[in-house]
């Protein structure tokens, strides 16, 4: 402030009177042009106040004044829901008992109908079965205690249950008799099971029946909107059933009449077909009188000489095999 004069004095060649007189003027408008903003930002507050104070008096002002700033930051910070909105009524309460612990499992189907359920670690350290005299392993499949479970009956029936319905067993118990434990009829066996997690489109169950014929039923005919246990009409009951197959993907097969002849085919030649209860085609040509007795997805396991009876076009006539000793 000191140098403003003599600044003055030098930059417009005038002397000390006429610039104190300069510098006063200057200092004059400053302040009249000061306290006029101020008078104005007074004003300004004044209207403002006077409008909040209208606006908190006012509920219908104060949610429209909320709503208008929301609105700004939607429009300002908008980014897609990371949640979903979940309504009280959609809320399905916890039980204890419902829950069910998952874990990789091994299960046994013996040929006179004894099922087990073995924890892995229990199967790798004993993998001998303990079996009734004259049984012996149909089935072994690999799969989780929340698994769902098809067993195909000789009565035309399928039954329903979980994994976690059975108690872990070790490989040397005779395990649960299926019959019992899932309430079958009187005189009904079970022919085979299979474990699911979904009822895939393309996969089928392969019916193989007594008179030489056979059948692929999609899965997807067994889906049902209730969870029952017992589905009847689950395959055709023209001819007694010897054996019931899944397939989630083509596969070889060997079957074999009572007269020691067999074919050795794929599933990919039998039809399809959208009911549950049809008769199927023929696959095997037998004379009179004869009969299917087998049919094995694993023939090396029980006859020689099955290889020469691949065939290609059906309905087929069958060639010698010979059933192994052991088998």
């Amino acid at each position: 402030e000191s140098m403003v004069v003599p600044n003055l004095m030098e930059g417009f060649r005038i002397d000390e009177v006429q610039a104190e007189y300069i510098a006063e003027i200057k200092l004059r408008y400053l302040n009249r042009e000061y306290i006029i903003n101020r008078l104005k930002e007074i004003d300004a507050l004044k209207k403002e106040i006077d409008n909040l104070e209208k606006t908190i008096e006012s509920e219908r002002k104060l949610k429209n004044l909320i709503v208008k700033q929301l609105e700004e930051i939607k429009k300002k910070y908008a980014i897609p829901r990371k949640t979903k909105l979940i309504f009280e009524n959609t809320v399905e309460e916890y039980d204890e008992k419902d829950f069910v612990e998952n874990y990789g499992v091994k299960l046994v189907l013996t040929k006179e109908g004894y099922f087990k359920k073995i924890t892995l670690q229990s199967f790798r350290m004993s993998e001998e079965q303990g079996l009734k005299p004259g049984d012996e392993v149909a089935q072994i499949e690999d799969a989780e205690n929340i698994s769902e479970l098809l067993f195909v009956s000789d009565k035309q029936k399928i039954y329903r249950a979980k994994a976690s319905d059975f108690e872990n067993k070790k490989s040397s118990a005779l395990g649960d008799f299926v019959p019992a434990k899932l309430g079958f009829d009187d005189g009904e066996s079970v022919v085979a099971f299979k474990p699911i997690s979904s009822y895939a489109e393309n996969h089928h169950f392969v019916y193989i029946f007594e008179n030489g014929k056979g059948v692929r039923v999609p899965l997807s005919l067994y889906e049902t909107k209730s969870a029952r246990k017992k589905l009847t009409g689950a395959y055709s009951d023209a001819s007694p059933l010897v054996m019931a197959f899944y397939e989630s993907e083509p596969f070889d097969m060997l079957l074999v009449n009572d007269a020691g002849k067999a074919i050795y085919i794929s599933s990919s030649l039998i039809p399809e077909k959208a009911t549950r209860t049809a008769a199927g085609m023929n696959l095997f040509t037998l004379k009179a009188g004869q009969k299917l007795v087998d049919a094995t997805r694993t023939p090396e396991e029980h006859y020689t000489g099955f290889e020469k009876c691949h065939k290609l076009k059906l309905p087929a006539t069958g060639n010698s095999v010979t059933k192994k000793s052991n088998a």
